[in-house]
């Protein structure tokens, strides 16, 4: 059962939740992702004024929406692994993280809206529809969450900065498995360009990813957070209960 069926099972509210996220991806992604800006920038237009219209719960639960969606693409990149349909597998492994990458963008407008700030839309939707910025985000959730903090050696932040030079040629390899093409007077196609050892890497990072937003879920959302209180108080199977 998704998030947003859970939720709506129980009747429970956006707001506690949204407020608690929303610090702590305000604390470390900053919020000026989504900031007022002048001049024609600003000038809506259709995307823009749709999302515009929705309410601090209605964005919630597309950021709800996008995490399960991003599961999905991953289960199903995972059969297509399993199968030999490795272009595919890794275009799916790909659009995992690439809707990852959204959820900060929508949490960072949400933060504005409840701190009663100007949100631009228009930069908003940019980022929210632009693929190499939802893969910078996803890696920077990534960093974040999801790779160990090594004052010592610095390899997290060696890690970030190889994520932001390689980000150009996933978004490639991305084309590469989707497109038949034309390069250097040679007829491409996705079959030939996407190995299985690079469908095997992609869809781990994928995983990667969806790990690092389930260890940002189990900090803040209330549902995830009562049911490892559950587990951590229910005595393991044959052992006595005291």
């Amino acid at each position: 059962m998704s998030f947003v069926q859970i939720e709506q099972s129980l009747g429970l509210s956006f707001s506690l939740w949204t407020q608690i996220l929303t610090l702590v991806f305000a604390a470390i992604f900053g919020l000026d992702m989504c900031s007022q800006t002048s001049g024609n920038e600003s000038r809506p237009n259709s995307n823009v004024s749709r999302m515009e219209k929705l309410t601090i719960d209605q964005l919630h639960e597309l950021r709800l929406r996008i995490f399960d969606n991003a599961e999905s693409l991953h289960k199903e990149a995972t059969l297509l692994l399993d199968n030999g349909y490795y272009a595919r597998a890794f275009l799916l492994a790909h659009f995992t993280c690439e809707e990852l990458g959204k959820i900060p963008i929508v949490v960072g407008a949400i933060g504005r809206l409840l701190k009663n700030e100007a949100v631009d839309w228009r930069k908003v939707m940019r980022r929210f529809r632009d693929h190499k910025a939802k893969v910078d985000s996803d890696d920077f959730h990534q960093y974040v969450f999801g790779i160990e903090l090594d004052l010592l050696r610095d390899s997290d932040l060696k890690w970030l900065e190889a994520a932001k030079v390689a980000s150009k040629s996933r978004v490639n390899h991305k084309n590469n498995s989707t497109y038949v093409d034309v390069q250097d007077a040679a007829v491409i196609s996705p079959l030939e360009q996407i190995t299985k050892e690079q469908a095997v890497e992609m869809l781990d990072r994928a995983f990667q990813s969806l790990r690092a937003h389930w260890q940002t879920e189990s900090m803040t959302n209330p549902i995830v957070v009562a049911a490892n209180k559950v587990l951590q108080a229910t005595p393991k199977s044959g052992a006595p209960e005291l």
